[in-house]
């Protein structure tokens, strides 16, 4: 994770932080989102053998995040330029900005949810109980 920050060092909000950068940015964003990629599968690799560990742990705000996610998934980034439009990007700077956005995309996926996804799991589920 840490060798994908140094790679992505020029890109996106990291840009000039004054971290030293290895790469150039055409380089770092060819191999950044890779090595993001490994590093994730690495660390969600070592957390499976503490699961034992953390399963006694609840954490706040998990399982809404895992009942939306896939909504998440489908809608943030369409929630993200709709509010863009309306708030303009000068004003969705910072800390105000990322809560912004996270108030938002949650909303929106929240409303995806329950207007089309929980239909029709409910739908799927009444179809596979009846066979």
């Amino acid at each position: 994770m840490i060798a994908a920050l140094i790679c992505l060092v020029d890109r996106g909000s990291l840009a000039g932080q004054g971290i030293v950068s290895v790469f150039q940015a055409q380089l770092g964003a060819v191999s950044g989102f890779h090595l993001i990629s490994i590093g994730i599968a690495l660390l969600f690799c070592a957390m499976l053998d503490l699961e034992h560990v953390l399963s006694h742990w609840p954490v706040a705000g998990a399982s809404l995040v895992a009942t939306l996610s896939y909504s998440l998934y489908l809608s943030h980034k369409s929630a993200f330029h709709v509010m863009r439009l309306i708030f303009g990007e000068e004003n969705l700077q910072g800390t105000v900005g990322f809560v912004a956005y996270l108030i938002g995309s949650f909303a929106v996926a929240a409303v995806l949810w329950f207007c089309v996804e929980r239909i029709f799991l409910d739908l799927r589920d009444k179809m596979l109980s009846s066979k």
